[in-house]
């Protein structure tokens, strides 16, 4: 902000009323890496398991085939 009179930027002023909060950082969770150290090794999350997937395929695949088309002649 500037100044109307004199054009010059206004002085930052601190404020004093308000106090800063700690910064609370979230917690880490490993899943990809393997730590070294002793205390990141406790955050480590134990190896995915892959969803199953079968019964979409087999209906993406029965989805797929074409019906057979009969010509009268």
């Amino acid at each position: 902000l500037q100044n109307r009179e004199s054009g010059e930027p206004e002085s930052k002023i601190p404020r004093e009323d308000e106090e800063e909060e700690p910064i609370k950082h979230r917690e880490i969770k490993l899943r990809n890496y393997d730590p070294e150290d002793e205390e990141l090794k406790k955050r480590k999350l134990p190896p995915a398991k892959p969803a199953s997937v079968e019964d979409t395929v087999k209906e993406q695949l029965e989805a797929a085939k074409p019906e057979p088309i009969i010509d009268e002649v």
